[in-house]
């Protein structure tokens, strides 16, 4: 019993410092890892965008090891890359590249709207928060039907949002957005019904231009008037 005690001490002694020791080592590596890393993140980011955009056409074409005889042989940066550092540059150009897709994505989750065409829902991608580019993409969506439509009976397409209200401006447009789903109607109206609509202005104090005449030369066509 005592020999099982003393063995059962030393494995147990034993498994605590191969857990020690195997601890230190991951955290060291994970430091060497991380500075090496850190190093060719802060490379990648100082590249002009000429160079990033080259280096990314190699990266996306070549399998591993051409772009890795690529980086050591061809690049300009040749005579500062090792083979060591090739695994750390990969890992930089495929972090940027998901950097940008997200990005990306974000951007395009940002500028998702919809748009009510005859009660019919249709998504609508924005590249921009601007009542011209909200214009460009509904008629982008609109059906052949609608432009016949729109020529025979003489109508106008005029936006409006959910409760209503006219959408006629960059404002108008950024204000829909912060809603949780951004959504926006089309209704047609007649050019000759917002004509009469419309508003009118009444000009005050009209100056009334008279014009007299006070002399002609041909006497013999106007006998009757006097110079």
């Amino acid at each position: 019993n005592a020999n099982e005690k003393d063995e059962q001490t030393r494995e147990k002694g034993f498994n605590e410092n191969y857990t020690y020791v195997m601890n230190i080592f991951f955290y060291l590596l994970h430091c060497i890892i991380y500075e090496k890393n850190k190093r060719w993140m802060e490379w990648w980011n100082e590249r002009e965008q000429k160079d990033k955009t080259e280096i990314i056409q190699k990266f996306k074409t070549m399998s591993n090891e051409q772009f890795g005889v690529w980086l050591l042989n061809e690049c300009k940066w040749k005579h500062t890359i090792t083979k060591d550092d090739i695994a750390y540059i990969s890992f930089s150009i495929d972090d940027y590249l998901e950097f940008i897709k997200i990005n990306q994505e974000n951007k395009e989750e940002e500028l998702t709207a919809y748009v009510i065409i005859d009660e019919r829902k249709k998504v609508i991608k924005m590249k921009e928060l601007s009542f011209e580019e909200l214009l460009f993409q509904t008629y982008h969506c609109l059906e052949s039907k609608a432009f016949q439509k729109i020529n025979n009976e003489n109508l106008k397409l005029q936006l409006v949002d959910l409760r209503n209200n006219i959408i006629e401006s960059d404002e108008d447009v950024m204000k829909e957005f912060e809603s949780n789903e951004p959504t926006f109607k089309i209704i047609w109206t007649s050019f000759q019904q917002s004509i009469i609509l419309g508003k009118t202005k009444t000009i005050k104090n009209a100056l009334v231009i008279l014009i007299a005449i006070s002399e002609y030369e041909d006497n013999n066509k106007w006998k009757n008037l006097k110079n």
